[in-house]
């Protein structure tokens, strides 16, 4: 539905919240940005927030 950057502007330490539309399972999402290289097309970002019930999962990282 939407993706806006709650904190930062896009850069390492950036939060990015997602916003999924009515009819998905997930309401919202929000990654922080834990590292970033644009020419080696780097990211690795860390799910911080959701409304996902995690009942044995303190963290998500994701690198790419």
């Amino acid at each position: 539905k939407s993706i806006k950057f709650t904190k930062g502007d896009g850069g390492v330490g950036s939060i990015k919240q997602t916003n999924f539309s009515e009819s998905a399972y997930i309401e919202y999402t929000k990654h922080k940005i834990d590292a970033l290289d644009v020419e080696n097309f780097y990211c690795k970002y860390t799910l911080i927030n959701s409304d996902i019930k995690f009942d044995k999962i303190d963290f998500i990282v994701y690198e790419w």
